[in-house]
C-alpha cells in the first residue's frame, strides 16, 4: 500500500483527478466506438441482404469495408489521445505540488509520422477486433460478387 500523500499535495491530486477523468472518458469512447461498429455493420448487412438484389450487394460489402476502416481509424485516434493523457498523468505525478499549473496540454508528447500511427492501429486492443470485422466484410464482398 502506498503511503498517504502530504496535505499540501491537494493541487497535484486535483490535477491528476482531472486527467484521469479524461482518460476514463476516452476509454469509454473507445468501447462505445466498438459497439457502434458492430451495430452499424450489422444493420448494413441486414439491409443489404433484405433489400438489395444481385450484384448490387457488392456495394453494400464495399461500404461495410469502408465503414470498418473508418471506425478503426477513429478508435485508433481515441487510443492515441488516451496515451497522450497517460503521459501527461505520469509527468504530473512526478511534479512537486508547487509546479502544478492544471494544464491539459498534451502537445509535448505528440509524435508525428505514419509509422507511429500504423503501429498504434496494430495494437492488441484494436487489431484483432477490426481486422476480423474487415476480413468478414471482405468475405461478404467476395461472396456478393460471386453471386452476381
Amino acid at each position: 500500500m502506498t503511503p498517504p500523500l502530504p496535505p499540501d499535495d491537494a493541487p497535484r491530486r486535483h490535477h491528476l483527478d482531472m486527467i484521469q477523468r479524461v482518460i476514463d472518458r476516452l476509454a469509454g469512447n473507445s468501447a462505445q466506438i466498438k459497439s457502434w461498429t458492430i451495430a452499424v455493420l450489422a444493420a448494413l448487412l441486414l439491409f443489404s441482404q433484405s433489400t438489395i438484389v444481385g450484384s448490387d450487394r457488392a456495394y453494400g460489402g464495399a461500404g461495410m469495408i469502408v465503414l470498418a476502416l473508418v471506425f478503426w481509424g477513429l478508435d485508433g485516434y481515441y487510443l492515441y489521445q488516451e496515451r497522450l493523457f497517460r503521459r501527461l498523468y505520469d509527468e504530473t505525478r512526478q511534479r512537486s505540488p508547487t509546479e502544478i499549473d492544471y494544464s491539459m496540454d498534451t502537445s509535448n508528447y505528440r509524435t508525428h509520422g505514419l509509422r507511429n500511427h500504423i503501429r498504434l492501429l496494430k495494437s492488441i486492443s484494436l487489431f484483432p477486433f477490426y481486422a476480423a470485422l474487415t476480413l468478414a466484410c471482405v468475405a461478404y464482398l467476395i461472396v456478393s460478387l460471386s453471386q452476381g
